[in-house]
Formats: C-alpha cells, sequence, structure tokens
C-alpha cells in the first residue's frame, strides 16, 4: 500500500470490531526523552525513555445491545485489547497492525447538537506497562 485515502480502518476493541462506527482513529506512540545534559555539553543531550501510547477514536454513538455505548460502558476503568489497522484487510506488511492493552478513564455518553449525527470522541491509553506492537502477521 503506497499513499491512501483513509477509508476502511479497522478498530478492534475487546474482541469487539466497531469499524463500522468509526469515523476518526488517531494513533500516537511516544517516548519520554530524558535529559542527560551534563556539564561541559553545548547542547542538550537526552536519551529515550519510557515508552507510551494513546488511540483516540471517535465512533457514531448507537445505543443497540454490543454495539457501541454497550461495549464502552463495560469496558470503563478496565484492561482491555485495542488493535487498530489502516484498512480492515488481514494484517500484513503493507497493512500494520498497532495493538495494546489499553485503558479508558473516561467515556462521554453523547456529544452532540440539534441535528447532527451522535457521536463520542474518546482516549483510550497504554495500561500494562508495554510498548504498543506493530504486527505484521
Amino acid at each position: 500500500m503506497a499513499q491512501f485515502v483513509f477509508t476502511n480502518g479497522y478498530v478492534l476493541l475487546n474482541a469487539v470490531d466497531l469499524s463500522n462506527h468509526a469515523t476518526r482513529i488517531k494513533v500516537e506512540d511516544d517516548v519520554d526523552l530524558v535529559d542527560k545534559t551534563a556539564m561541559g555539553n553545548v547542547g542538550k543531550a537526552r536519551l529515550g525513555g519510557l515508552r507510551d501510547w494513546s488511540m483516540e477514536f471517535e465512533l457514531q454513538q448507537d445505543f443497540v445491545g454490543g454495539s457501541v455505548d454497550a461495549t464502552l460502558s463495560a469496558l470503563m476503568g478496565t484492561s482491555f485489547s485495542v488493535e487498530v489497522r489502516p484498512t480492515n484487510g488481514a494484517r500484513s506488511a503493507t497493512n500494520p497492525a498497532r495493538v495494546g492493552v489499553g485503558l479508558l478513564d473516561a467515556l462521554p455518553v453523547l456529544d452532540g447538537a440539534v441535528g447532527e449525527l451522535a457521536k463520542i470522541r474518546f482516549t483510550v491509553r497504554g495500561a500494562d506497562g508495554a510498548a504498543l506492537q506493530r504486527l505484521i502477521a
């Protein structure tokens, strides 16, 4: 896959595929920069420290059993598996998955104005002290 228009992302939260409700997916993989500057340095010196990650989602709200609200409400405050891919195709070198164990600490149940499609935006943060995995198989 080369450049592409993002139209078919894959979202799996706690083994529930919510891709067909997703309108936005954002994945951030971070590392702390630890300052190791010492006397005699003429510029900042740094080391890579602890890894961290987060995934931000915007989903069309749905109160049907087994869908968005039921799935996310059950996940509040608990660790769960999360997987995101650029497309809903199988994991591959050109469709790598980002996989981790996340935690949901806040859930907006409704967010919208009259005449708008009901959507919610929330963030899943890394929960188990492990780095976000990049899997191709």
